[in-house]
Formats: structure tokens, sequence, C-alpha cells
């Protein structure tokens, strides 16, 4: 046997073992992910592209998943339209219903699709009575269209024309060009009628990028070339593909530019050949050996949550799922009754510092802080990263230091 065969026999094993390529790039990619989802505040697009890179759900989706869930419920109606259409995306790729989105189950569940639909809706109305110019912008626009044509939602006709002749009339810059065509490339794939001007406006758009490919390629635009190789991926297009571009990239990896989760996130899926219009082709598979589906609703536990004050302690019951953490309990609470369990909270290197409940806040000047028990132990890490169990009996309570 050559020595060209045997090297394609164990990469074409290692792709069906694991289902990502081993290359130290990608593997790379996948970390940033994985830490990001660890440690940051939950982003969809990290979600996406981790989704997109493995053929069944690991324990950090599952935990990013249920953070984003919380997020959704909690936030949604202060989402961009963008925003919202990347959570509907996060939610198919989990194969959960984005229309019907648990969350710890408070009824009724979070719905994106009409959410997303509204965001949609606003940006048209200011696009038709401002000129041209929407809410946003029509990156997020597009974005909007892309996340209702994955879920197979209608889209009217006049929103796309609307599209279309946004198009004709603006030099859009790099990562607008790509998710039009990702968007429009899903309508034409969807069969969208009348489907002539979605593929005449694609290959200008493709056109565009391909033409440009220098200059998202370089090392001053890298952060585009995710999108721009995505589209032209799923319009059927590899002829940008060249040595100098991969090189590039891979240099931009190994220099830490693409650390930014972000950044990483939309590098991931044109590295493995499945741009974000794959969302709708996830399977809902099994992993080997396992009965349950890839992403089921998780169990319950039960858990008691209590705030202490000077001279005042408010206490509640809650049900959860398994797996989640000290900051799920509180939002959890706080949904349940504002007045007794609203918290505030900021982001710092270590996470997530909680600096107020129920309107009393921690205070450097009063050397007192936020203190969490769970039964009579100081928890050891922040509250975002402590999972919680069945019959855990949390105390939140303001101490001196």
């Amino acid at each position: 046997m050559s020595t060209a065969k045997i090297i394609l026999i164990v990469v074409f094993g290692i792709s069906l073992c694991h289902g990502v390529p081993d290359t130290p790039d990608i593997q790379r990619l996948i970390q940033v992910l994985e830490d990001s989802a660890a440690n940051t505040p939950p982003d969809p697009r990290v979600l996406i592209s981790l989704r997109l890179a493995k053929p069944f759900i690991t324990h950090v989706e599952k935990n990013l998943l249920r953070l984003l869930k919380a997020e959704a419920f909690k936030n949604g109606a202060s989402f961009s339209s963008g925003m919202a259409s990347l959570y509907v995306l996060a939610m198919t790729s989990c194969c959960v219903e984005p229309a019907r989105v648990p969350v710890n189950g408070i009824d009724p569940p979070a719905d994106l699709i009409s959410l997303l639909r509204m965001k949609l809706e606003e940006e048209m109305t200011s696009i038709r009575s401002h000129h041209g110019r929407p809410v946003t912008s029509y990156y997020q626009v597009s974005l909007s269209m892309l996340g209702l044509c994955e879920s197979e939602q209608p889209i009217s006709q006049t929103y796309v024309n609307i599209l279309i002749e946004a198009v004709k009339k603006n030099e859009f810059w790099f990562d607008t060009t790509a998710v039009t065509a990702l968007a429009l490339r899903c309508l034409e794939l969807r069969s969208y009628k009348p489907i002539q001007p979605i593929k005449d406006t694609l290959t200008r758009l493709t056109a565009d990028l391909y033409s440009a490919r220098d200059e998202w390629g370089d090392s001053e635009n890298i952060y585009s070339a995710g999108l721009a190789m995505q589209a032209l991926i799923a319009n059927d297009n590899h002829s940008w593909d060249s040595e100098g571009l991969r090189r590039n990239i891979s240099a931009a990896i190994g220099n830490g530019k693409f650390n930014i989760p972000i950044a990483a996130a939309q590098m991931l899926p044109a590295l493995l050949d499945k741009p974000y219009l794959d969302v709708m082709y996830v399977d809902c598979p099994v992993a080997s050996g396992q009965q349950e589906a890839v992403v089921s609703e998780l169990d319950t536990i039960h858990v008691v949550y209590e705030v202490v004050q000077p001279e005042i302690c408010h206490r509640i019951e809650l049900t959860v799922e398994v797996g989640a953490t000290i900051l799920d309990v509180m939002e959890l609470a706080q949904t349940n009754n504002t007045q007794y369990f609203k918290f505030e909270k900021i982001h710092t290197v270590w996470g997530w510092m909680i600096t107020a409940i129920g309107g009393t806040e921690a205070k450097s000047a009063q050397h007192s802080y936020w203190e969490f028990l769970v039964g009579n132990k100081p928890i050891t890490v922040g509250v975002s990263s402590f999972h919680v169990q069945d019959g855990d009996d949390i105390t939140a309570r303001l101490a001196p230091y």
C-alpha cells in the first residue's frame, strides 16, 4: 500500500470517529470557543459554531444552551434583530424549537420566532419611512431573514424585494455582503418564488466577494474572512481558496487574532466547510450507546435559596434543571419575586460578581460583600461556576471583610 493511501485512510478515520478534522487551527478555535462558553457571558454565535463542529452535544454546549435559554427569557425583548436571529439559530442547532424555548419550567416558554418577526418588522418599517435606513443595519436585516429562513418560516416577498433593492443601491462592507448572500442562498434552496431576482442578486454578491478576496483575506481585514468564506462555500464557490489565504488565516490564528470568541465563531464554520447555512441540516443524532436524543429536557432538582440581610431573611424553594448554577437559581428566584430577589451583577476577569440583592448593595466603603454558602460552607468558585445539587440550601448573605 502506498504512503498516500495510508494517509488518506488515517485522515478519513479521524473524520468518522470525531466528526472534526484534526488540524491545529481548528482545534485551537474550538478551544477558544469552549473556554468562552465556560468563562464569559453566553453568546449564541459560540454555540452555533460548536454545534456545527461536533456530531453530538457536549456538557459545555449543554450548559451554554441553558444559559442562552435563560438569557432569552429574561432579556429577549431588548435584543436587536440580528441578536434575536442568532438566538433562533442557536436553538435550532440544538434541536430546540425556537418558537417554544423552555426555561426552568416557566410558562409560557419563550417565543423567539415571534420576537424575531417583530424585530424584522421594525427594521422594515424604518427602511420604508426613513429613506432606506433600517433601525440597526442591513447586516442585521439579512441576518434576521437568515434566521427565519433556516427555521422554515415564511418571509414576506415585500421584505425580500426591499433587501434586493438595498443591494442594488448600496455598497455593502464584506460582512454585510456575506450575510446577505447567506440569507438569499437559503431562500434559493427553499425554492422561494420569484426565484430569478434572488439568483441574479446572489450572482452579484458572490462576484463582489470573490473579486475582493485579496482585501478580506489580508491581515488587516482578516476578521471578515470567516463570513466571506462561509458565503462563498454556501454558494458552491470554492475558487477563492488558495495557499496564500490559508497561510494568512493560519498565521492569524497562531498569533492570537482569533482568540476573540466572535471572530473564532465566524472562522471555525468556514474552516470546517460548514457555513451557518448548515444549521438547517443539523441532525439530532443519538450518541453511540445512548438511548436519549442529543438535546432533551434535562431532569430537574429541588433547591432552597435564601437571602439574609441584617434583621431580615427571604427564602424560596425552586425547581431547576440538573446542572444549574447558583446564578441560574438566582435568576429564577428573581423571576418569581422581583422585590426580594432582584439582583445586580458586574462581569470581572474572575467571572460574575454580585453587587446587590433585594435593593441592598455591597459597599467597599463599608467593607461588605455578598457571600454565598451551600449548606454552611462558603463556595470557593463564582456563582456562575458552582453547579447545585438536589436538596442544596443556598444562602446569600451580606458579610463583612
